[in-house]
């Protein structure tokens, strides 16, 4: 069985804009994550939020939608909507955004959540751990 993921929007946009830190090829290491998921060893969990905030970005929707398909065609992307109690109690937090993430990924069985922005998500390591791409 595929352990189940939860991708932060951050991961998709190093991997659509090919983005490096000046050092490390941090798209390369995105694209690592989605080549290991269409190789059947993750599911990816999607949340409406996280399309929203993936889509508002300018120039990465044909991206989106080529990898959201080949995903789909794999049976390898798992979309969770949030309900308005998982909306509720991520508003109790100071980043309600991030906190929803980790809700929703929760919900959906995530071993964990990988993200660009550890720092951010380490006050909720109660509800899922977050990891960097690189790390998985």
């Amino acid at each position: 069985m595929s352990t189940r993921i939860y991708v932060d929007a951050n991961v998709y946009l190093d991997y659509f804009g090919e983005r490096t830190d000046g050092i490390r090829p941090l798209g390369e290491f995105a694209f690592r994550i989605f080549q290991r998921t269409l190789k059947c060893e993750f599911e990816i969990i999607l949340s409406d939020l996280l399309l929203r905030e993936i889509k508002a970005r300018n120039g990465f929707r044909a991206r989106a939608e080529c990898l959201f398909d080949d995903l789909i065609n794999k049976n390898k992307l798992i979309q969770v909507d949030a309900e308005d109690k998982d909306e509720q109690e991520a508003k109790f937090h100071k980043n309600w955004k991030d906190a929803l993430h980790c809700i929703l990924a929760k919900k959906a069985g995530c071993e964990f959540i990988i993200t660009r922005d550890i720092e951010h998500f380490s006050s909720f390591s109660d509800i899922l751990k977050a990891k960097l791409p690189e790390q998985v």
